[in-house]
């Protein structure tokens, strides 16, 4: 960037500017730098909307929706991700409308607007094959396994647990046979443990969210860490064991991120594991955040 900023203002310079502050963005997406995400982004726009360049002011809309998500502002997302997906449906650019769909469903499902988030993950479940299931189209995960993950959680909630169960299983596919795509492993695993243990099957449940826990603590996923060690935590409340459930509840509390990304679901999580635990009163702190949460960001 520093060295492009030394060239003269030309259109092709311009452009390569604007998408190296996408790449930066992105790869700063499992750090949950969400900071300097959004000062790389602005910069983005400026750019894009100077040079009128619809694409990439498509692809900031996108990124919009995630930098809105995180910070509980769920009706801004919904706003981001249908102004990227006109965007790419007026270019005909399915990298725009495949992560608008992907990241639509995920504000839906954050707001418990269930059936909503279906249409839009399963849009992408029907166009996303063959070759096209291993792109991530300028995300931070693929977006056929990250739409399947989202859409295995948002089929839980409507107690649809096989079909949960095979989309989460088809999402760590997906990413296993791209390599053992990380980051979009951890998303799968964290479904389709989730699955597992809302069917009634906590042994397995627990074993696939351990696994989903260790991978996120490894790699540094700071986005989904939160939550993936709640849902650990409350199947293992489940299970009576007690001592390790309180001990991944106060890991969770100390985590930067436990109020960004899911942050209503994952105060309910660490909720039930302090209950778990026999503590009451740290349970019903952690209830009454999180309805207070819901209630003023409409999730």
């Amino acid at each position: 960037l520093d060295a492009i900023s030394h060239l003269p203002e030309q259109l092709e310079a311009t452009e390569l500017a604007i998408d190296l502050h996408f790449d930066i963005r992105t790869a700063l997406i499992p750090l949950a730098d969400w900071e300097r995400m959004r000062d790389h982004l602005r910069i983005a726009e400026t750019l894009a909307a100077r040079l009128g360049d619809q694409r990439r002011l498509g692809r900031v809309s996108i990124y919009m929706v995630i930098q809105a998500i995180t910070a509980q502002e769920y009706r801004e997302g919904l706003r981001f991700g249908r102004e990227a997906l006109s965007i790419g449906e007026k270019l005909g650019d399915l990298s725009i409308e495949a992560p608008a769909n992907a990241y639509l469903g995920l504000a839906h499902l954050l707001r418990g607007e269930l059936l909503e988030a279906l249409v839009c993950l399963e849009r992408n479940v029907a166009r996303l094959t063959g070759d096209l299931r291993f792109e991530r189209f300028g995300q931070a995960t693929m977006m056929a396994s990250f739409s399947r993950s989202i859409l295995s959680l948002a089929l839980v909630e409507l107690g649809r647990f096989d079909e949960a169960i095979a989309r989460a299983e088809e999402a760590a596919q997906i990413a296993e046979e791209a390599g053992q795509h990380r980051y979009s492993l951890s998303f799968a695993w964290h479904a389709l443990g989730w699955a597992h243990a809302s069917r009634g099957d906590l042994t397995r449940g627990a074993a696939v969210l351990a696994r989903c826990v260790e991978l996120c603590r490894a790699s540094e996923f700071h986005v989904l860490m939160p939550v993936a060690g709640m849902s650990l935590a409350c199947v293992l409340g489940q299970q009576g064991h007690a001592s390790e459930t309180l001990a991944l509840a106060e890991q969770g509390k100390g985590l930067r991120t436990v109020r960004r990304f899911w942050a209503e679901r994952t105060l309910v999580l660490l909720g039930t594991a302090h209950l778990a635990g026999d503590q009451a009163d740290v349970a019903d702190a952690c209830a009454r955040e999180a309805l207070d949460a819901s209630r003023r960001h409409g999730a």
